[in-house]
């Protein structure tokens, strides 16, 4: 293959490599397209044996909708994807990189040629930055006609969150609903949505030696406000609204319940944070 120097030069614009292994590239290989994929792929291979051991404690989250609206029949991606410094999580570069990995997950289901281009992607990125770059979390959420799905962002962009509902409607009261129940996922970190789905193996239920000879009915009192203080703790609606402190998530749903005389129930959360 010949060597010219515009080649060379549109390598380096392209790859973001050196001009001698761009040069190196293009010798080695028969066009310009295999010249990219042995840049990037001996680039992600020296910065994966330098920077393996290095933190990717830093990153971007994105939420994206096949739809302008999470309408019946979209699909909503919420992605992470990580890095070693704040300053490549704010890069143009990391930013598009992050883009076209949600849009490979809203293209189809996760699955093997999906996560074949999204590692393509990542290696790109590495090759770009010389960091340590990795996917994070990522959640799949498929709105239906009685199950909206509502996003929230944090304006640092390291932390995210998804909440569905069950109702049989949509007006913007509902919609203003999900949107601060999204907030207060991200702002509070329930670790359950409701009360069924709690998992009790971790709860401090034991009630100190001194106190087993007190009455039942007085146990029966310190096990229940044991079981309160857990649900306020971990329990998405049974925690105090992030919103309005004098009532619960549950309470603040079923005042716009009652508002809008429809039904309305929280289904799941999902929830990204960077660094936690």
């Amino acid at each position: 293959m010949d060597i010219k120097k515009e080649d060379i030069v549109r390598l380096r614009k392209t790859s973001g490599q050196p001009i001698m292994d761009c040069k190196k590239a293009l010798q080695e290989t028969n066009s310009f397209d295999e010249a990219f994929e042995y840049l990037r792929k001996t680039a992600t291979e020296k910065i994966d044996s330098r920077r393996k051991d290095r933190v990717a404690g830093e990153g971007r989250v994105v939420v994206k909708c096949s739809h302008e609206q999470p309408v019946d029949g979209s699909k909503v991606a919420m992605v992470s994807l990580l890095c070693e410094t704040d300053f490549t999580a704010k890069s143009d570069a990391f930013i598009k990189a992050l883009d076209k990995i949600a849009d490979e997950f809203l293209s189809n289901q996760p699955n093997a040629v999906v996560m074949g281009n999204v590692l393509t992607i990542i290696d790109e990125i590495k090759a770009q930055t010389g960091e340590n770059v990795q996917m994070g979390t990522y959640y799949m959420l498929f709105p239906t006609k009685n199950n909206p799905v509502y996003s929230y962002v944090h304006f640092d962009n390291k932390k995210a969150a998804l909440v569905t509902l069950e109702a049989n409607s949509t007006p913007y009261e509902l919609q203003q609903l999900g949107l601060n129940l999204a907030m207060h996922v991200v702002a509070s970190k329930p670790r359950f949505c409701t009360e069924a789905d709690m998992d009790w193996s971790e709860a401090d239920l034991e009630i100190p030696a001194g106190l087993l000879s007190k009455p039942p009915s007085i146990i029966e009192k310190i096990t229940r406000g044991k079981k309160d203080k857990y649900k306020a703790e971990t329990c998405m609606e049974f925690q105090k609204y992030c919103l309005d402190d004098s009532m619960n998530v549950k309470q603040a749903i079923l005042q716009v319940r009652k508002n809008q005389m429809m039904e309305i129930a929280l289904k799941q959360f999902k929830h990204i944070e960077i660094g936690a």
